[in-house]
């Protein structure tokens, strides 16, 4: 039998996307709640500054909390709870470590066709958490791997209008404001990378990740910190990014860069260099281990994705790619 995620297929609004991923995932979010208070020294006094978090980003994403209060519903869990554990601006409990290094994504566009590739990184028993969302919310679908305890949208996903977000973890100060795990949410629903771009500019920032969006002949690096934002057009035919500041000017707020990260965003730039244009070689990249536990695929590699926005198609392997087998999925 064949390794597969979980599929969950909704079709609504976000409210019933929020109760669907709740009701589907209750039992995993109800154990991960009751860890996080068994293993959270101080568990209460964190909670307490949940509620200025949760103003905020009501304000200014009403529809995304709103999700996450049915998601609340759905796995009957208090929304405090589960607010607290998609802020991480809160608490994080892998901040500055190596723990907290992950995910590589890299790009390749030739003759108006482009491949986005994306490895997810995270700890060993991370696998179990993640699945497949497609979500049909009016006139977007989302498609692409999402965690079960989580808001979609902090792993790698598209919609319908041919827009893809790969995200990955960077290390810089936090603040008051939006959570990234809500604005890359937000992201998903827009149509087009300017109204991402626009939107992301118009946010008060927790802190942030780096997004990097996708869409026809368009590529846009997007790294962020609570205080400042780099937005870069991308102009040659090949983009890597992993887990460290590109831009000269954020790279003096970073708080932590792992060996790690140089080593993989070096070797995946010099294999895009004489990449074919194929998905096979964007998959052979994604499963290279010529760095032993600093490679590009790796034991804490759970998860690897293909998206071809031109054919409205994502592959996707569950856990190492060089050990495992992608499956195509489509809207």
């Amino acid at each position: 039998m064949e390794n597969i995620f979980p599929f969950l297929e909704v079709k609504g609004n976000h409210r019933d996307l929020g109760f669907a991923i709740g009701q589907r995932f209750k039992k995993e979010i109800q154990e991960r709640i009751k860890s996080r208070k068994e293993n959270i020294p101080g568990y209460n006094q964190y909670l307490e500054k949940v509620a200025p978090y949760y103003q905020i980003t009501k304000k200014y994403l009403p529809e995304i909390v709103e999700e996450l209060e049915a998601m609340s519903e759905g796995s009957k869990v208090p929304t405090n709870d589960l607010f607290f554990h998609n802020c991480r601006e809160i608490y994080n409990l892998f901040i500055n470590s190596s723990e907290n290094d992950h995910c590589t994504t890299v790009i390749s566009q030739k003759n108006n066709s482009v491949l986005v590739g994306h490895n997810e990184d995270w700890i060993l028993e991370g696998i179990e958490d993640l699945y497949i969302l497609k979500a049909n919310l009016g006139k977007t679908t989302i498609l692409g791997l999402a965690n079960n305890t989580l808001l979609p949208g902090d792993v790698a996903m598209a919609n319908s209008h041919g827009l893809v977000q790969c995200i990955n973890e960077l290390n810089s100060e936090s603040d008051l404001g939006v959570p990234k795990n809500f604005v890359a949410r937000a992201v998903l629903d827009c149509e087009n990378i300017e109204e991402a771009t626009n939107l992301i500019k118009s946010l008060p920032l927790a802190s942030g990740f780096n997004h990097v969006l996708v869409q026809k002949d368009k590529i846009v690096n997007i790294e962020m910190s609570a205080s400042q934002i780099s937005i870069d057009h991308i102009n040659q035919n090949s983009f890597v990014h992993t887990n460290h500041f590109l831009s000269p000017k954020l790279k003096q707020i970073e708080t932590f860069r792992s060996k790690s990260s140089e080593i993989r965003y070096k070797r995946a730039s010099n294999l895009l260099k004489n990449n074919s244009h194929k998905i096979k070689s964007i998959t052979n990249l994604l499963s290279d281990t010529s760095d032993g536990i600093h490679s590009i695929c790796r034991d804490e590699t759970i998860a690897s994705l293909v998206f071809s926005p031109n054919k409205n198609e994502v592959w996707i392997c569950p856990g190492r790619p060089d050990k495992g087998k992608y499956l195509k999925y489509s809207f």
